[in-house]
């Protein structure tokens, strides 16, 4: 039996609990696709903190948002702070017995930022990145490495998003593409900033072509 991980991180204001059901509708249907899978589970929540943008108040958040514009300054601390947390969590499924390329790591808009920031970083080949309504601000980290390179990715955003506009997942194919991706999948929806049905049945099948098994 092989053992997968899916970390999923919410997105700004939510918690872990929003996740859940996107997350147990990709097992189900990875279940379905290989019975013998056995997907482990993880939506953390981000910590409770002041956003600026929204009036600095507390909400869950895995970094301030100090405006939503592209040219926006960046928490870089917020991010790195959350970014060694999840990749704890990464390290910690590792130690478990679970392989690097069964990992999956993704998030909607600012659990994507991290998700993407803990790819970027890690020096290994995952088993997907999931990159959902989201954008990839600068930030500290050096060029990915050969290996992390190999995770292929998944990106979708809603046309009809007014929080984070369409263009960002442009800009974001291409800033990965840049730094070296070569398995990257983009997908729009007739959709607000929002993750729908559609989009996790896409998720799911493209999972199960790119896990290695």
């Amino acid at each position: 039996m092989t053992t997968l991980s899916l970390i999923l991180l919410h997105g700004l204001g939510a918690d872990g609990n929003d996740m859940q059901p996107i997350a147990q509708a990709i097992r189900a249907q990875l279940h379905h696709a290989h019975p013998d899978l056995q997907v482990r589970i993880h939506c953390p929540d981000a910590p409770v903190r002041p956003v600026t943008v929204n009036g600095a108040y507390l909400m869950r958040a895995w970094f301030d948002l100090y405006g939503l514009q592209a040219d926006a300054p960046v928490d870089t601390d917020g991010i790195e702070q959350s970014r060694q947390r999840i990749s704890q969590l990464l390290e910690a499924e590792h130690r478990a017995g679970v392989a690097w390329k069964h990992i999956i790591i993704g998030g909607f808009s600012q659990g994507g930022v991290i998700a993407m920031h803990c790819a970027l970083h890690l020096d290994q080949r995952l088993g997907a990145l999931l990159a959902l309504s989201t954008w990839l601000p600068r930030s500290p980290y050096s060029s990915p490495s050969a290996s992390a390179c190999q995770t292929p990715v998944f990106m979708a955003h809603g046309i009809e998003d007014d929080l984070i506009p369409v263009q960002a997942l442009r800009r974001t194919y291409d800033s990965l593409a840049k730094l070296g991706y070569n398995t990257l999948h983009h997908a729009t929806y007739p959709m607000p900033h929002s993750i729908c049905m559609e989009e996790i049945d896409d998720i799911s099948a493209w999972l199960v072509q790119h896990l290695a098994r």
